[in-house]
Order: structure tokens, then sequence, then C-alpha cells
């Protein structure tokens, strides 16, 4: 997976343990970006968080609009 090879390892060790801190207390955490939603989404689920908001892009039949 993308996310394994390429962005797992730039993910700061500090930022995990704010966020597990969080999470530990009890916390909503969410991750909040630029980056397409579905990106974010793998992202926030692989480091256990609440949930993700991200950019939506327009698609019609599948394909993307640039929208």
């Amino acid at each position: 997976e993308i996310y394994d090879e390429y962005m797992a390892d730039r993910i700061w060790p500090g930022t995990r343990a704010l966020a597990q801190a969080h999470l530990d207390a009890g916390q909503k955490v969410w991750l909040v970006t630029a980056a397409p939603v579905e990106t974010a989404t793998i992202i926030a689920r692989r480091l256990g968080l609440t949930g993700a908001l991200g950019t939506v892009a327009e698609s019609v039949g599948g394909v993307y609009t640039g929208r």
C-alpha cells in the first residue's frame, strides 16, 4: 500500500504520541488536510484516529473532472 511505502515513516513520532495521548484520554482526534479525502481517510485509519476531513474532488462516471 502507498501509505506503508511512502507515508508511514514521514509522520513525526511526537505527532503520533500526541494524537494517541488525546485518544487515550477519550477525546476525538481528526485529521484535517487539503489532501484528497481518500488519502486522508487512509492515514487516519492507519493512525487509529476518529476520522478525516479532506478535499472532495468532483467525479462523473468514476472519472475525476478536475473540480
